[in-house]
C-alpha cells in the first residue's frame, strides 16, 4: 500500500482499458459479492421498468374499458413500450467487469482492495442505522501517512416493508478525537433530495458563517469545537467537499459520504476525489482545532447529537400519492370530452 509524503498521481488507465466478458466472469467466479456494487442502479432500473409496465396495462385497460386506443390510451401503451426498453438493456450489463476494473485500479496504484466486507467498519450515521451492512468495491491505501478506505455501503432498514439503500463513503483517520460533528451539504435541504438517515435536530446546528453551502451540526457542549473547526481556510475546504458529500466526525475519524457510489470506475471522479482527500489528509494536522479539542475533552465528554425523525425520502413517496390520482382525474375530464 502507499504510505509516501508526497503522493503520486493516481493511475486511472485501468477504468478506460478493454475488460472482456470473460475475464470479467473469470475474475467474479465464486465472489459473494457479485453485483453488489450495482445494485441501486439496478433497483431504479426493476422500478422504470415496473412504471412502464403500468403505463402498458393502464394503456390496455381504458382502451377496452373506453373503446378506444389511438391517440389517447394508445400514448401510455406506447410510452410504456417504448421506455423499457432502456431498464432492459441496463438490466442485461454486466456488473463483474466493474469490479474487475476497480481491482485492476488498485493493483495499479499499490492500493489494497476487497470486492465485499461484511459489517459496517464505522460508527456514522449510515453506519449504525439500519441492518444488514456490507461493504464492497473496498480500496484501503494511505495518503500522506493517513489510513484511508473507499467504498460503498449497503444497508436495510424499515420494519415490515424494508428499502435497501447504498450510498458510497470516504473514511479517513485524523489527528485527533473530536465530539461528533455533522456538516450536511446544502443541496440536501433541497426537496428532491435525500438526506442522511436519521439527520440531526434543527436545535444542533451551529452557526460557522457557511451561509447556504453547509450546515454544521455539534452536540450540547461541543458547539466552541464546531466554530474553531471552521475556521476561513476550512470553510473554504468544506465547501468543495459539500459539492459531493455530507461529513461526520465521529472520535478520531472523519466520514465522508455520498448518495452516489465512491467507489466506482469513472478517472474523472477518482481524480477529483482524491485531490479533495490528498487535501484534507495534508492539512489536518494543522488545523486550529485541535487545542480547543483537548480543552473540550478535560471538561468531560459531551452528549450525543440529537436526531430528527422525519425523512426527506418520504416527499417522493407522497408527492407520487398525490400525482397519480390527480392524473387519473385529469386522464378522466380529457375522455368524457372526446367525440367518442
Amino acid at each position: 500500500m502507499q504510505d509516501s509524503a508526497v503522493e503520486t498521481p493516481i493511475d486511472v488507465t485501468a477504468f478506460t482499458a478493454p475488460v472482456t466478458r470473460e475475464e470479467a466472469r473469470a475474475a467474479d467466479s465464486g465472489s459473494a459479492s457479485a453485483g453488489i456494487e450495482d445494485s441501486s442502479r439496478r433497483e431504479l432500473m426493476w422500478m422504470l421498468l415496473g412504471v412502464c409496465g403500468v403505463l402498458l396495462v393502464v394503456g390496455v385497460v381504458m382502451a377496452i374499458v373506453q373503446r378506444a386506443w389511438w391517440p389517447v390510451w394508445g400514448m401510455p401503451g406506447g410510452i410504456g413500450i417504448v421506455g423499457a426498453i432502456i431498464p432492459v438493456l441496463e438490466l442485461r450489463r454486466s456488473s463483474p467487469a466493474r469490479a474487475l476494473r476497480m481491482e485492476r485500479f488498485a493493483a495499479d496504484n499499490g492500493f489494497s482492495f476487497a470486492r465485499r466486507k461484511a459489517g459496517a467498519g464505522y460508527r456514522g450515521a449510515a453506519f449504525t442505522h439500519g441492518r444488514d451492512h456490507a461493504r464492497s468495491l473496498v480500496v484501503s491505501t494511505r495518503r500522506r501517512g493517513r489510513p484511508v478506505e473507499i467504498g460503498n455501503l449497503r444497508f436495510t432498514e424499515g420494519g415490515p416493508r424494508t428499502f435497501v439503500r447504498q450510498c458510497g463513503y470516504v473514511a479517513l483517520r485524523v489527528t485527533g478525537s473530536l465530539p461528533h460533528i455533522v456538516v450536511e451539504a446544502g443541496h440536501r435541504r433541497q426537496v428532491t433530495q435525500r438526506r442522511m438517515p436519521l439527520p440531526p435536530h434543527a436545535s444542533q446546528v451551529v452557526d460557522v458563517g457557511a451561509g447556504r453551502a453547509f450546515t454544521v451540526y455539534a452536540a450540547e457542549g461541543a458547539e466552541d469545537v464546531a466554530r474553531a473547526l471552521f475556521d476561513a481556510e476550512n470553510r473554504e475546504r468544506f465547501r468543495r467537499l459539500a459539492r459531493w458529500f455530507d461529513v461526520e466526525f465521529v472520535e478520531d475519524t472523519m466520514l465522508l459520504t455520498s448518495r452516489r457510489l465512491a467507489s466506482r470506475p469513472d478517472p474523472a471522479w477518482w481524480t477529483e476525489m482524491m485531490g479533495l482527500v490528498d487535501d484534507v489528509a495534508a492539512s489536518v494536522s494543522t488545523w486550529p482545532v485541535w487545542a480547543t479539542a483537548r480543552e473540550r475533552s478535560r471538561s468531560g465528554s459531551t452528549p450525543a447529537l440529537r436526531v430528527s425523525r422525519w425523512r426527506q425520502s418520504k416527499v417522493g413517496v407522497i408527492a407520487l400519492a398525490v400525482t397519480l390520482p390527480v392524473a387519473t382525474a385529469i386522464a378522466l375530464v380529457v375522455t368524457d370530452n372526446l367525440p367518442w
